[in-house]
């Protein structure tokens, strides 16, 4: 019996030793960010994809010529990382807040959902809502 159990034990574990884990995409409410900055040298762009977890980064000069582009993928981890805060930021009831600021850089954030798309937006007339603008400056240092 000890024999049988043991090589039981065994057959176990060597299946879960040869098991290929495949990352799937974190089951969010999230489908897609995109997140764009603008500055007098051009604009960056940061898609986020949770069905793929692809994270292109695109950088356009202000002509709207094609600097750079990368594509990454992203761990669902670091997706889950940005969807839970922007779930936290309660996005879906919270709009750009209206008012004058000092901007030398327009942001825009377009959060897609299957129930539709959010678009928040920071320029010179409008700000993002304070917690999503804590979840947009960690985009570009994640990816």
């Amino acid at each position: 019996m000890k024999y049988l159990l043991l090589a039981s034990l065994t057959l176990l574990l060597n299946a879960c030793a040869s098991y290929d884990f495949v990352p799937t995409p974190v089951p969010e409410l999230i489908s897609k960010v995109t997140y764009t900055t603008t500055d007098s040298s051009g604009n960056n762009t940061w898609q986020l994809d949770n069905d793929t977890l692809n994270v292109r980064h695109m950088k356009l000069s202000n002509s709207g010529q094609l600097i750079s582009q990368r594509v990454t993928k992203a761990t669902p981890n670091e997706f889950n990382i940005i969807a839970t805060g922007f779930e936290n930021a309660d996005f879906k009831k919270v709009t750009s807040q209206q008012g004058r600021r000092n901007a030398g850089v327009k942001e825009k954030l377009v959060i897609e959902t299957a129930e539709g798309s959010r678009v928040f937006t920071q320029d010179e007339n409008s700000s993002f809502p304070a917690k999503i603008n804590e979840v947009t400056k960690t985009i570009p240092q994640l990816f």
